[in-house]
C-alpha cells in the first residue's frame, strides 16, 4: 500500500489582468489510482538455481479515477459614484463539482512488460456547471452589488504506469527474459525455495482543466465588469511517481530427497526394490541414466511427502557395478547404487547435498502470485466522487 502522493493542485492566479474585477480558481484533483500485477515466479535448475518472473496476459491491472474540488476566490477594487469598494472573499461554492466530472479509466496490461508503458486515459468531460446564477448578492456580500456569475469546467486525465524492476530471490532484472540466479545454501535446498517478491515502477500524471467563465459585476446598477472566457486553463503539474508493489513472502515448491540409496545386494533374488521418499513440496522424478547389461527399472514419480519404491531387475548371479539413476532434485542430479550379487537388501544414508545442481523447473502455481499497489490517493484530506469498479 502507498498513500503518499502529493496533492496535485494548482491555482488559475488573479484573471482577467487589468480589471476591477477579478476571479482566483483553486483545484485540487482528488481519488485513486490502483496498480495490480499477477505475476508466476518460476525457479528452474540446473548448472545453478535460476528464477524468472512471468505474467498471464491481461492479468495487470491499471484503474484510474478522480474529481476535483475548486475554491473560487473574488476581488472588486473600483470607484462608483464616489464610494470606493474594496472587497475581497472568497465566493461560497459546493465543495466538490458534480459527480459528471468523474475523469476516469480502467486497461488491463502484460504484468512483466518492463520495455514499454501502459496508459488509460479518461474520456473529456462534458461541461459540467459549477455555478450559475444572476443573483450575484447571493454570493458576495455587498449590498449595493447586482449581476451574475456562471463558471463551467471540462477536463481530462491520462494515467501511465511503467514497470521499471522485478525484484525477487535477493536480486532485481529490469528486462523481460531476465532473471536472478540463486546461491545453493549450505545445507542445500529444502522442500520449498522461499523468497521476497515485489516490483518497481512508476506511475505518470498528465491532467488538465478548463473553465469557461461569465462575470457580470454592477454597483448600484451601474456595471463595472462583464467578461465572457471561454478558456481560463488550471495549471496542474505533471508528475511522476516512484512506487513499489510488494508481493511479500513466495514459496516455490521444490522436490527433496531425503535419504540417498548407496548399494543394493541381490543376493535373496533378481529383483529388489530400492525405497525412496520424497520430503519436498514438488514430485520427484527419478529415472535410469545409465545401467549395467542385463539390468533394467522403470522411472518413477513421487508425490511430496510420500514414499515410492524403485524395482530394479537383474541377474543375481552376475549382476555388478553401478546403477546411475537421475533425478529432478536441484541437490541430487543424479543417485549412483553400487549393485552387488552376494549382497543382501539395500543401504541408504542420510541425504547430504550433491556439490551440483540437479536438472528441473517449477513454479508457484497456475495461478498468478498477486502483487498489488492500491489506493494511491491525491489529496488524502477528502473523499473524491468515486464509482463502482471491479477488483482484483
Amino acid at each position: 500500500m502507498v498513500t503518499d502522493l502529493p496533492d496535485l493542485h494548482a491555482e488559475t492566479g488573479w484573471f482577467p489582468d487589468g480589471y476591477v474585477a477579478q476571479l482566483n480558481i483553486v483545484g485540487q484533483m482528488i481519488g485513486e489510482t490502483t496498480v495490480a500485477m499477477g505475476l508466476t515466479p518460476t525457479a528452474c535448475w540446473d548448472d545453478s538455481m535460476q528464477i524468472t518472473v512471468a505474467g498471464a496476459a491481461d492479468a495487470g491491472y491499471l484503474d484510474s479515477e478522480y474529481g476535483a474540488a475548486v475554491d473560487v476566490y473574488g476581488r472588486i477594487h473600483t470607484s462608483v459614484l464616489g464610494y470606493q469598494i474594496d472587497w475581497e472573499g472568497k465566493i461560497p461554492l459546493p465543495s466538490f463539482l458534480p459527480h459528471d466530472f468523474l475523469l476516469a479509466g480502467t486497461t488491463t496490461f502484460q504484468p512483466t512488460a518492463l520495455s514499454g508503458a501502459v496508459t488509460v486515459t479518461s474520456n473529456p468531460t462534458s461541461p459540467v456547471i459549477v455555478v450559475s446564477t444572476d443573483v450575484l448578492s447571493s454570493l458576495i456580500s455587498l449590498g449595493s452589488i447586482s449581476g451574475g456569475l456562471d463558471i463551467a469546467v471540462q477536463g481530462e486525465l491520462g494515467t501511465s504506469y511503467q514497470s521499471t524492476q522485478i525484484d525477487v530471490g535477493g536480486g532485481a532484472f529490469a528486462r523481460d527474459g531476465e532473471h536472478v540466479t540463486i546461491a545453493r545454501p549450505d545445507h542445500g535446498f529444502g522442500a520449498t525455495l522461499d523468497t521476497q517478491l515485489s516490483a518497481k515502477g512508476v506511475v505518470h500524471y498528465e491532467p488538465y482543466v478548463i473553465f469557461s467563465v461569465l462575470f457580470d459585476v454592477r454597483i448600484f446598477g451601474i456595471r463595472v465588469c462583464n467578461f465572457d472566457l471561454a478558456s481560463v486553463t488550471l495549471p496542474l503539474p505533471v508528475i511522476d511517481r516512484q512506487i513499489t508493489l510488494d508481493g511479500g513472502k513466495i514459496s516455490i515448491p521444490l522436490p527433496h530427497l531425503d535419504r540417498v540409496p548407496q548399494s543394493l545386494g541381490f543376493a535373496t533374488g533378481g529383483s529388489q526394490p530400492l525405497a525412496v521418499h520424497n520430503s519436498g513440496a514438488a514430485p520427484l522424478e527419478i529415472a535410469i541414466a545409465q545401467a549395467p547389461a542385463g539390468v533394467s527399472a522403470q522411472p518413477i514419480t513421487i508425490a511430496p511427502g510420500a514414499d515410492g519404491t524403485i524395482t530394479v531387475t537383474a541377474d543375481p548371479t552376475t549382476v555388478s557395478g553401478k546403477l546411475e539413476l537421475a533425478t529432478n532434485d536441484p541437490n541430487y542430479p543424479s543417485i549412483s547404487v553400487a549393485l552387488d550379487a552376494a549382497q543382501s537388501g539395500e543401504v541408504t544414508t542420510p541425504a547430504t547435498p550433491d556439490p551440483e545442481d540437479g536438472g528441473g523447473c517449477n513454479s508457484t502455481g497456475a495461478q498468478p502470485w498477486w502483487i498489488i499497489l492500491a489506493l494511491i490517493p491525491i489529496g488524502a484530506s477528502r473523499t473524491a466522487p468515486s464509482r463502482r469498479r471491479a477488483r482484483c
